[in-house]
């Protein structure tokens, strides 16, 4: 995992004003620059139905054309959100407590507004939110 976003960051940091893009936690890449549309999280890798969550989405959304860094890592949740903060994904989905009743949380780390999806639903407000 950090191999790769190192080389994308690399890449990045090359190409763009020193600086540009950048925020106290991190990068904060454009969607046109970032090398993944979407960061998805599995909050408890031992949650069963949050594993199977986190599964069914990185293949939907896979499916639907977006790249996807998936961490299934078995870390505590402040370890993955800071990485996340650093990488500087536009978009966070996190499947956490609620993921029994399908529901996730979304982030958008360029205003870090932060919205709960339920899971069928979630394809539509990326849409959505890709417009704004």
């Amino acid at each position: 995992l950090s191999a790769v976003i190192e080389q994308h960051a690399r890449l990045f940091v090359n190409k763009t004003p020193k600086g540009e893009y950048h925020y106290a936690w991190g990068i904060n890449f454009p969607k046109e620059l970032a090398p993944f549309d979407v960061h998805l999280i599995t909050v408890n890798v031992k949650d069963e139905e949050a594993q199977a969550l986190t599964e069914k989405l990185e293949a939907s959304l896979m499916g639907a054309g977006y790249e996807v860094l998936t961490d299934d890592r078995n870390e505590r949740v402040g370890v993955k959100f800071s990485d996340s903060d650093l990488i500087g994904l536009p978009i966070r989905i996190t499947v956490g407590k609620k993921a029994a009743d399908g529901i996730v949380e979304v982030k958008i780390k360029a205003t870090g507004d932060t919205i709960e999806v339920h899971a069928d639903n979630l394809l539509e407000t990326l849409e959505i939110l890709s417009k704004k």
